[in-house]
């Protein structure tokens, strides 16, 4: 936790003399950073620097308000670039903040997960957990934009619901800045979260999220089989470098706007794929449950598979897409944010992962199984992966769990003879596909 009232966090540099003398007097909550207003008492700059929470732990960047000059942190722009906009071209827009109060505490832990990626948000708001657990003598206050109100654990005691979408998240808000300046002469003590942006899963219970439990993992073949595909209209599964190429150049001219049917090409090209791998699927295993969820309706599919796709997306849509999840073995889809809930959830996934995104390899994934049994039941596939691959990897997974989960019991100190499958079949699945 990193300490503001009444004694501030003031572990600071100098960005002009590199002295660590630095007094701190205040700070600023404009939206995705945080900052202290510091000064140097060797060379008197004034600055105000990230504090170290969020990607600010990683990628702190500075202002210097002497020279009027920013220190980017080198390699971040995608985080950095929003601060030193936003304190050029402030928002006085006031905004309409909802103080909702649950239980009163003087001693209390601010975590703000506003982001203008969804993902970046779910991830911080994971962080909740730890600190309910860790610090139940403190109050947990949540600083979030609507979009993730209903994904509040109980035992929280303030939310601060902030009305600014992803698009509008990278602004500086004085507004937002001054109604948190002006909570805090209610407490006694404040401490605002570090707010890891990828807190370990393991350590994670997500059924007090979402209220859902995940897949157990023992009926993973007892049950009938289900798939649920991710769909986007944003991110797609390509078939190739030209098909992605195009998409490309089309989106940049614009294209999808003003000539709607070529959009609607890459989505036909989408849907054909999704439908051989569910076709394959469902030959192999007839009594398999097909799923498709997500933003958009462009196109349509045949009865046979559950089209649970909606325009528009509010708290009854997430619920219900939570639950389909969580009865599903499989979940498919592009690698994204939108993978985050569904991994946390099914017991198995499958992701399609673009060449530019291996660097970001299981940042939306949440892992959790251990060891074997995570690599196992979580697979990525390259970004032009033919339908043929995709089916091969779930029927594989499938087929051979059962023998996979008896030959990786933690069992090794306690000796029972196994001669056959037979043995233990009430431990495991049955072997049900053809």
């Amino acid at each position: 936790m990193i300490p503001l009232k009444p004694e501030p966090y003031s572990d600071f540099i100098c960005p002009n003399c590199q002295s660590k003398e630095i007094e701190v007097n205040g700070f600023h909550f404009p939206g995705i950073h945080q900052l202290a207003k510091c000064t140097c008492l060797n060379c008197h700059t004034e600055f105000l620097q990230d504090l170290p929470s969020g990607h600010g732990i990683f990628f702190p960047s500075v202002i210097d308000m002497t020279k009027n000059k920013f220190h980017p942190y080198p390699g971040a722009d995608w985080f950095t670039n929003s601060l030193w906009e936003g304190f050029q071209n402030q928002k006085t827009e006031t905004l309409k903040i909802e103080r909702k109060v649950f239980k009163e505490y003087s001693d209390v832990i601010i975590l703000n997960i506003i982001d203008y990626l969804y993902g970046h948000s779910l991830l911080r708001l994971f962080n909740a957990q730890a600190y309910l657990e860790k610090y139940p003598d403190k109050g947990l206050i949540i600083l979030t934009q609507p979009n993730f109100e209903w994904l509040i654990p109980e035992g929280v005691a303030e939310v601060w619901v902030v009305p600014i979408s992803f698009g509008k998240a990278r602004n500086w808000w004085s507004s937002l800045d001054d109604f948190i300046k002006n909570q805090f002469q209610k407490y006694e003590k404040i401490y605002w979260s570090i707010g890891y942006s990828h807190p370990q899963p393991k350590q994670i219970d997500i059924e007090r999220f979402t209220g859902v439990k995940p897949f157990p993992i023992t009926d993973f073949s007892r049950k009938s089989y289900q798939i649920t595909f991710i769909w986007r209209e944003d991110r797609l599964w390509f078939g190739s470098p030209l098909e992605y190429f195009s998409f490309l150049v089309f989106r940049k001219l614009n294209f999808f706007k003003n000539l709607p049917f070529t959009k609607r090409l890459f989505l036909g090209l989408q849907k054909k794929r999704v439908l051989q791998v569910f076709k394959m699927l469902k030959k192999s295993f007839p009594d398999m449950n097909f799923i498709i969820v997500g933003m958009g309706n462009t196109t349509s599919f045949p009865q046979w598979i559950k089209d649970k796709r909606q325009s528009k997306i509010n708290e009854q849509v997430e619920r219900q897409w939570c639950e389909l999840y969580a009865n599903s073995q499989v979940v498919l889809g592009v690698h994204g944010s939108n993978m985050i809930l569904p991994t946390a959830l099914a017991a198995a996934f499958v992701e399609i992962l673009p060449k530019e995104r291996l660097g970001n390899i299981t940042q939306d994934i949440f892992a959790n199984h251990s060891d074997k049994l995570q690599g196992y039941l979580g697979r990525f596939v390259n970004d032009y992966s033919t339908p043929t691959m995709v089916f091969e990897n779930i029927k594989a997974m499938l087929r051979y769990f059962p023998r996979f989960y008896a030959h990786n019991q933690d069992s090794h100190f306690v000796y029972r003879p196994i001669k056959s499958l037979k043995d233990i079949e009430g431990e495991i699945p049955k072997l049900n596909s053809k």
